[in-house]
């Protein structure tokens, strides 16, 4: 039997015969280091390109909020201290004519 293939032997020394095909066995082409490298290479470069995009909508998402935020945040947006020192909500003169004076009070 020292002609039957070894499917654990040297694979310089498989067999692609149809004789060995027909108990199972098949020739098995493994990558090359090269093949490796690009393979490596093409994996880093989706991850950078998964990540920008993830950075790109993270810094859209800032911005939309920071925006939203601008907006809420015009004069109906804000609060104040009365002279009495209770919060008062500009948003309650939505509507209305205001005049703000600031009278540096306490």
């Amino acid at each position: 039997m020292a002609d039957e293939w070894d499917p654990f032997g040297d694979p310089a020394d498989a067999d692609p015969s149809a004789e060995s095909a027909s108990k199972g066995y098949a020739k098995v082409e493994l990558p090359t280091a090269a093949d490796a490298a690009a393979a490596r290479a093409e994996e880093e470069k989706l991850s950078l390109e998964i990540m920008q995009a993830g950075w790109v909508k993270a810094f859209d998402n800032i911005k939309a909020a920071t925006e939203e935020a601008a907006a809420a945040a015009g004069f109906h947006g804000l609060t104040g201290t009365g002279l009495d020192g209770d919060t008062i909500s500009f948003a309650t003169f939505k509507g209305k004519v205001v005049y703000a004076v600031n009278v540096a009070s306490r």
